[in-house]
């Protein structure tokens, strides 16, 4: 008859079948303490690999086909991709990409998380720009997630867009930038202005643009100043590195708050502001000759100063639509309109040939 050992340890089961209680438990403790966090950063982990599965699948089809897309996307202007899952798709403007699955690139196509399985569209959207691809999906919570269609201005010529301004004291401007040079251009560069050419007719809208000493300055326009100095710093803006801007001004409390990223930026606050003038028009892209080449996308405007939550979400590529006023995506990726997504149909035109590329 055998005897249990005093000192005996536990066996290699019982330790596996501890370790994985332990890794329960804690999991648990961790959905418990942020679940819409954790569950809003899974679903993003799902549309990112969504939106490599899609790439890879046009890549691959394209490399199969002697460099060629498929056909239905020789005309793409950021469309999304249909449903062709469905038994009876209804494609109308969507992107038919069946082609995907009936030759064995997808086994099917990968339906957004919050799309619902009867949907038309799978929630992602794509172009092509110039021989390159993008692929994004309609909506991100947590990060910006996929490359688009945006708008490159070389800052030499006079290329710009114009559209519709407001007439606001409290407003905010919002885009996404990225620089094309390898250092800072010593002049006064916009990037987003009101094209008045007289101080009374001034719109009260947020200019960035390089200040002539190396540095940064948000500057706004106002009744009694050309340009209204709001803060500078250094080295805010490198090379082919996106940024997300965003300038909330308070027209009651005078005061303009400047966001980078979803955060406060270190360009800080500027207090005691003028009074902005009346609106005229808004101008999206730099000044001829001044240098600053500039990658734009997503560009809004609300007609009141968003919080630094909401700030945040569209950041994260949430949708806020409560006072907006403006909204151009410039994902187009062809033509030479600019189309505002609000619902104001302040659709804005291309001026002198600014280039479509794929964007951040």
């Amino acid at each position: 008859m055998f005897r249990r050992l005093k000192n005996q340890g536990f066996t290699l089961i019982e330790l596996l079948i501890v370790i994985g209680i332990i890794a329960i438990l804690a999991g648990a403790v961790v959905i418990a303490i942020s679940p819409g966090k954790r569950l809003a950063s899974a679903r993003d982990a799902t549309r990112e690999r969504h939106v490599q599965a899609i790439e890879q699948a046009v890549l691959s089809y394209q490399v199969d086909n002697e460099g060629n897309f498929p056909e239905t996307l020789e005309n793409s202007l950021g469309s999304e991709i249909c449903n062709t899952n469905l038994e009876n798709p209804n494609c109308g403007d969507l992107i038919d990409l069946s082609i995907l699955t009936e030759e064995g690139y997808l086994s099917s196509l990968p339906l957004k998380p919050g799309k619902e399985e009867g949907s038309q569209g799978i929630g992602y959207k794509i172009a092509t720009v110039k021989h390159e691809l993008a692929v994004w999906p309609t909506k991100s919570e947590t990060r910006q997630l996929g490359a688009r269609p945006a708008l490159e201005f070389d800052g030499e010529r006079e290329e710009y867009i114009n559209a519709e301004a407001i007439n606001v004291k409290s407003h905010t401007v919002a885009f996404w930038f990225r620089s094309t040079n390898e250092t800072l251009p010593q002049e006064y560069a916009r990037i987003l202005s009101n094209g008045a050419t007289s101080t009374g007719d001034r719109a009260p809208l947020v200019t960035l643009h390089n200040s002539g000493d190396g540095s940064l300055h948000w500057m706004i326009s106002t009744t009694e100043s050309a340009n209204t100095g709001i803060s500078k710093t250094n080295n805010v803006i490198k090379k082919d590195k996106p940024s997300f801007w965003v300038g909330a001004v308070d027209g009651s409390k005078k005061k303009i708050r400047i966001y980078k990223n979803g955060e406060i930026s270190d360009l800080g606050d500027f207090e005691g502001l003028p009074d902005v003038g009346s609106w005229s028009y808004l101008r999206i892209g730099p000044q001829a000759g001044r240098g600053l080449g500039q990658v734009l996308s997503d560009v809004r405007i609300y007609d009141r100063a968003l919080s630094a939550n909401e700030i945040k979400s569209l950041y994260q590529g949430q949708k806020i639509t409560a006072g907006l006023v403006g909204h151009w995506p410039l994902d187009e990726g062809k033509g030479d309109t600019a189309y505002d997504h609000s619902g104001n149909e302040n659709h804005g035109s291309l001026v002198n040939n600014p280039q479509w590329v794929v964007g951040r």
